[in-house]
């Protein structure tokens, strides 16, 4: 299971969804990790357009990856 946001990993959702998460593919027997795809912790735009496209860019190459294997 991926769990993707744009938004950094202490900024996001990502910690208060995961044990909502957890007990939802517990309840469909599902023995599946949880991994979270999305900015490290910290990370803050720099309000450059190019920048954000590039991170942007960054995240989708990361997303495809982990689908791709």
């Amino acid at each position: 299971f991926y769990y993707f946001q744009e938004e950094s990993l202490n900024s996001g959702t990502f910690y208060y969804s995961l044990p909502y998460l957890s007990k939802i593919l517990k309840d469909l027997n599902l023995d599946a990790e949880i991994n979270y795809i999305g900015r490290e912790a910290q990370e803050t735009a720099n309000g450059c357009v190019k920048d954000h496209k590039s991170e942007v860019k960054k995240l989708k190459d990361d997303l495809a990856k982990s689908l791709n294997h």
